[in-house]
């Protein structure tokens, strides 16, 4: 990429973050499968990008110029269909044209030039790293697009009367045949094997027949790991639905297929179509994170007690990213997530580990190392039949993504993953279709051939505090971080710990030093209170978590709650990362507390900056309860003066204003999120303190 690496640096890219299609060599090109199915023409020549993630497509005029502007049009839909935040580039001598990539283009956009002998053009870079709109961004945001269309497929057939069990199922089975076409894994070569009752692909969810075919053979050929339908004999079945609903329940699925438009209240021009969406760039990591949103919108009650919110998947793949890096284990990591879902982490891990294969070997790796790393060297634990389906699912397309040469159709019959690789951790006699919180992964039904197996545990967690009626499970939690303190030699916290609030999240933590081997890594997303409690449960269990385990680096996301960084996400979350041993007093961590900067945030990003990464002392932490709280809100300078003053008195400006007479203290009225109606309050008078 030499020549294309100068000519980016002259508009301020640096040499190590462009990424160059056309090198065979290059392991970062399993990350752009999609833009290089034609090995000797890639969609475009190179990209640059920022955190391992996509800023700016590069393409060269010349390629360009037998189409003309039509050929920018589609290159712009095609790329924003990647779902990154990303700007297309065409180099032309001299000069480099910004267009935004966008969902719906108008053809009218001009790009906006910048001219190599104008001092500005280092900058343009450097710029769109910042996060500037060098030229119009589109309005349209590919996530909550596919989120919509899955929203209002999903909502018809339950209008219809379809249960949630049914609609889940059948949209994602529509859902994965859309993805084997768009990825052109089968053509119509293969319909006279998949359904006979169909005239084209696109009718294989049309008819009673059809679909009873069409289902049978995507059982046959992904080993029934497919989201379950109520009855197996799916001519019956299917004969039975349609009678009884209508011709009608076909339809969201037709629309799923691209042979309609799906029906949603106001709709207009200014969104998009089923028939709009590219399967050959939509992201698999993806439609595991939409998929999983909407398999809880459809059951709120659960969601709540349970918490299960999707990873975005670009924080999923940051977390993998600097988990896995210089690993000792390398490609051949054994990863666990013990609350996997819908595989978000499965499947940026699977990538990865690619990626690390193709590094050490110098080859693109072969079906048969692909199918290794997806039997071997990946497990999930889930309480949720749906969601290890939606994983299994995920991770199907993803081999057939990486496999160099996805045909014929008949070779890619996958080893059953559900029991191997996705491993039921639902408590013993517990309702298979309820999802309600439970011990699960921690558990002690779950097998002992896990425990100190894993080079890596990585995951989300739920979060959400266990109400009262859960209080066994609350009991088990504490139970399990005693026994796996004892087992680390920690007597007192063994004796004494207790889980602070009921929390499901730091159980996870103690879970993940037991499943790891020793040595092994550990990356978790947790919800961000347990840094900052000032209460005796709260600090005490944060001083265990510091005395138990090496971490090695926080990402303090209290700044970025309420942000499209991680959206639907109102309190502060937090990454941890460690090394599974017991510290030394010498150990530090990094703190990186970013800020929501705007421009950023907006477009899902953040900005992880090392000269912002403080060096922390591990059992200073652990000493000092103030200590995360007055890094993250001051500087190291502060902690010394806050050290002072905890020295000279325990009570607090709280303690002090409460107890003097004639003094005060409230938090006023405070500016809230728009989930309510707040029209009451039109006209009302504002009141201002003197």
């Amino acid at each position: 990429m030499t020549a294309l690496r100068d000519v980016l640096r002259d508009y301020g890219a640096l040499g190590g973050d462009c990424v160059d299609l056309r090198d065979v060599t290059d392991p970062r090109l399993l990350r752009y499968t999609d833009l290089i199915r034609e090995v000797q023409a890639p969609l475009v020549d190179g990209v640059v990008e920022q955190q391992t993630q996509a800023l700016l497509y590069v393409v060269d005029h010349a390629r360009l110029s037998t189409r003309g502007a039509a050929s920018v049009i589609e290159l712009r839909r095609l790329l924003a269909m990647r779902g990154d935040p990303a700007w297309l580039g065409v180099l032309w001598p001299g000069r480099l044209d910004i267009y935004a990539t966008d969902l719906r283009p108008d053809p009218a956009t001009a790009p906006v030039a910048f001219s190599l002998d104008v001092a500005e053009a280092q900058a343009v870079l450097p710029r769109l790293a910042q996060g500037e709109d060098l030229a119009k961004p589109g309005s349209l945001r590919l996530r909550d697009e596919l989120l919509r269309l899955m929203t209002d497929a999903g909502e018809e057939l339950k209008r219809y009367g379809c249960s949630t069990h049914e609609t889940i199922a059948l949209t994602g089975r529509a859902l994965f045949f859309r993805y084997l076409v768009g990825r052109k894994i089968i053509g119509e070569a293969h319909l006279a094997d998949i359904s006979r009752s169909a005239s084209s692909l696109k009718e294989c969810f049309s008819s009673d027949a059809s679909l009873a075919e069409t289902n049978h053979w995507l059982d046959r050929t992904f080993n029934g790991d497919l989201l379950t339908l109520p009855n197996q004999d799916y001519a019956a079945y299917f004969v039975g639905l349609i009678r009884k609903h209508g011709n009608r329940i076909t339809r969201p699925l037709r629309a799923i297929m691209a042979l309609d438009t799906s029906v949603a209240p106001g709709a207009s021009q200014q969104k998009l179509d089923w028939g709009d969406l590219d399967f050959d760039h939509l992201p698999i990591g993806l439609l595991s994170e939409t998929y999983e949103e909407l398999m809880y919108r459809f059951d709120a009650e659960a969601r709540r007690d349970t918490s299960v919110y999707y990873t975005p998947s670009h924080i999923a793949e940051y977390m993998v990213t600097e988990a896995l890096h210089q690993h000792p284990a390398g490609a051949s990591a054994r990863v666990l997530d013990p609350a996997c879902g819908a595989g978000v982490f499965l499947v940026a891990c699977f990538r990865k580990l690619a990626e690390l294969r193709f590094e050490e070997t110098g080859q693109r790796p072969t079906r048969q190392a692909l199918r290794a790393i997806l039997d071997k060297q990946l497990t999930g634990f889930d309480t949720n039949a749906h969601a290890r389906t939606l994983a299994a699912l995920a991770l199907y397309l993803t081999a057939l993504e990486l496999d160099p040469d996805p045909t014929p159709v008949e070779a890619l019959t996958f080893n059953k993953l559900e029991g191997a690789v996705l491993i039921d951790v639902a408590d013993p006699g517990s309702d298979p279709d309820a999802i309600v919180p439970m011990a699960g992964s921690l558990g002690t039904h779950v097998s002992e051939q896990y425990r100190g197996a894993f080079d890596l545990v990585i995951g989300n967690p739920p979060w959400t505090s266990l109400k009262s009626k859960y209080a066994a499970i609350d009991k088990l939690f504490t139970q399990r971080c005693r026994a796996i303190a004892g087992q680390r030699g920690l007597n007192e916290i063994a004796r004494n710990y207790h889980n602070p609030d009921k929390v499901p999240d730091l159980p996870f933590v103690w879970g993940a030093m037991d499943w790891a081997k020793p040595g092994g890594r550990i990356a978790l997303a947790l919800a961000g209170r347990w840094l900052f409690k000032m209460t005796p449960k709260g600090y005490a269990a944060r001083r265990a978590l510091f005395q138990a385990l090496a971490i090695t680096g926080i990402l303090n996301g209290a700044s970025l709650r309420q942000s499209k960084v991680w959206p639907n996400v109102d309190q502060p979350f937090c990454l941890l990362f460690a090394d599974n041993r017991v510290p030394s007093d010498e150990d530090q961590f990094v703190l990186v507390s970013p800020d929501e900067e705007p421009l950023l945030s907006d477009k899902g990003r953040m900005r992880i900056d090392a000269y912002d990464a403080v060096p922390v002392s591990l059992r200073l932490v652990a000493e000092q309860r103030t200590a995360i709280k007055t890094l993250y809100r001051g500087t190291a300078l502060d902690m010394d003066i806050v050290g002072r003053i905890q020295s000279k008195t325990d009570r607090t400006l709280g303690d002090y204003w409460k107890h003097e007479p004639g003094l005060h203290c409230g938090q006023g009225y405070q500016v809230a999120t728009r989930s309510k109606d707040d029209s009451f309050l039109q006209g009302k008078r504002a009141l201002r303190a003197n």
